[in-house]
């Protein structure tokens, strides 16, 4: 079974994991599921999750799922450059 997380903090956590593993990185393009977006609105803490990338140039914008072994939502994929 699935559970809800805290959305900030995991990608938080994330984040700090690649920092480390890479040291640097240059920008990132954020993919982010429409539905974690209004979770984040809903929440009011749409800065607080903008600040992990305060940071890092990026860009990022609400998609409406993602496509892998059928469709799944209250995803983020972040491609990240160096």
């Amino acid at each position: 079974m699935l559970k809800n997380t805290d959305i900030v903090e995991d990608t938080r956590v994330a984040m700090a994991a690649k920092k480390s593993a890479l040291g640097h990185i240059a920008g990132l393009i954020d993919f982010n599921c429409i539905l974690r977006t209004l979770e984040l609105r809903n929440e009011k803490r749409c800065d607080e999750y903008g600040a992990i990338f305060s940071d890092i140039p990026a860009v990022g914008f609400s998609t409406y799922g993602e496509e892998y072994l059928g469709h799944m939502n209250q995803t983020s994929t972040i491609l990240l450059f160096r």
